[in-house]
């Protein structure tokens, strides 16, 4: 008789390290719910997007207040007379960037490309030539 109440004593604590492992996996599974921060923000935004986009809106738009600051009267820009040494230079540099980049394509293809392509004039791969 005193192996029976022993018996049912490990009954007794078998089930209650059984119910132990049911409640602890039921908070794994919650805890590892909450740990999973990029599933619950998908399951966020999916669950209300026009929520998310709205706060994005506004979010945006207070950054952009808080680092752009108050706007002044803006003064319309003064414009300074340029001499005519700046204007002769200015016509010059216009003048001169397609010569500079037709000189500058020849000595790249001069250098870098192989012979043959640096000889071959730009018009001869055309099937009919004007």
């Amino acid at each position: 008789m005193a192996a029976e109440p022993q018996i049912s004593e490990i009954e007794r604590l078998i089930e209650r390290a059984h119910a132990s492992r049911l409640i602890l996996t039921g908070r794994v599974a919650t805890l590892r719910h909450r740990a999973d921060i990029p599933a619950r923000l998908r399951e966020s935004f999916h669950s209300s997007p026009s929520l998310w986009f709205g706060g994005s809106l506004l979010l945006g738009w207070l950054f952009t207040v808080l680092v752009r600051g108050r706007r002044t009267a803006a003064r319309p820009p003064t414009r300074q007379r340029k001499g005519v040494l700046a204007f002769a230079l200015g016509t010059v540099a216009a003048l001169a960037k397609p010569t500079l980049k037709t000189l500058l394509i020849a000595e790249v293809r001069k250098r870098i490309l192989s012979p043959s392509a640096a000889a071959k004039p730009v018009g001869a791969s055309r099937p009919f030539s004007p």
